[in-house]
């Protein structure tokens, strides 16, 4: 039996985090507001995802071309190059 083997250079993909939106707290949300901040889209980082958040998240989005909904799915969080 062979096994397979990974060359060291490959990257493992990365699973993106769940999709959140407002009202949702956590780690995952001080994770995208530490990200929107790092891209210039000032937000409070207090794990909690409101109007402040909101705002960013559709700022983001709409820099970005995509749908400016304030909802973080997959589309968003890979533009913030969280996985």
């Amino acid at each position: 039996m062979e096994l397979e083997t990974q060359s060291l250079n490959q990257q493992p993909l990365a699973v993106c985090p769940p999709t959140i939106q407002k009202g949702a707290k956590g780690a995952n949300v001080k994770l995208l507001q530490e990200k929107l901040n790092g891209y210039g889209f000032d937000t409070k980082i207090d794990s909690i995802f409101g109007d402040s958040t909101v705002k960013s998240v559709k700022l983001f989005q709409s820099h970005y071309g995509l749908k400016d909904d304030g909802i973080v799915g997959p589309s968003t969080w890979r533009k913030l190059q969280v996985c």
